[in-house]
Order: C-alpha cells, then structure tokens, then sequence
C-alpha cells in the first residue's frame, strides 16, 4: 500500500476500513480467478464493475455498516444475496 493511500485511510473508521479491505481482496480474487480462466479483459471488467457498484449500493443504503458501531460483531461484506438486490443500472 502506498503512503498517500496509507494516510487516507488513516482517517476512516476501523470498520469501514475493514469492509473496504475485504471488497478490495475479494474482487481482486474474482479479477484473477476470470482472467486465468480465459475470459476477455472487457468482460472481466464488467462483471467486477457490477460487483462492485452493488457493493456501493449497499454501503450507501447502510445495509453493510448498521452494525459497524458495535465492535463485538463481525464484519461482513455484503453476501451475493444481498448485492443482488442492488437496483439495476
């Protein structure tokens, strides 16, 4: 991680850090998993730009930070389940 992006961070709650970090390593699997399986770069990308859109949904709807106050919960990051329910578009 780079000092700028270290410094940013800094000033964000632990638990949104956390759920950031978790977004960030899972679409990064999905990017490697699709593309050592042979899927076209522009077709990679759409489907990671749609997982990730959901997943600001739902951290923009509060769905994925209601419990972030408690730091006895786990944090989760939005299950598929609930990304589906983003509105399309």
């Amino acid at each position: 991680m780079t000092e700028p992006i270290r410094v940013r961070l800094e000033g964000l709650p632990k638990a949104v850090r956390e759920i950031a970090w978790k977004a960030q390593t899972r679409l990064c699997v999905r990017y490697r998993r699709m593309t050592g399986a042979g899927k076209k770069k522009p077709i990679v990308l759409a489907a990671i730009a749609r997982e990730m859109r959901r997943f600001l949904w739902a951290t923009g709807s509060n769905r994925a930070l209601k419990n972030a106050h408690d730091p006895a919960l786990k944090i989760k990051v939005p299950t598929r389940a609930l990304l589906a329910r983003a509105p399309p578009g």
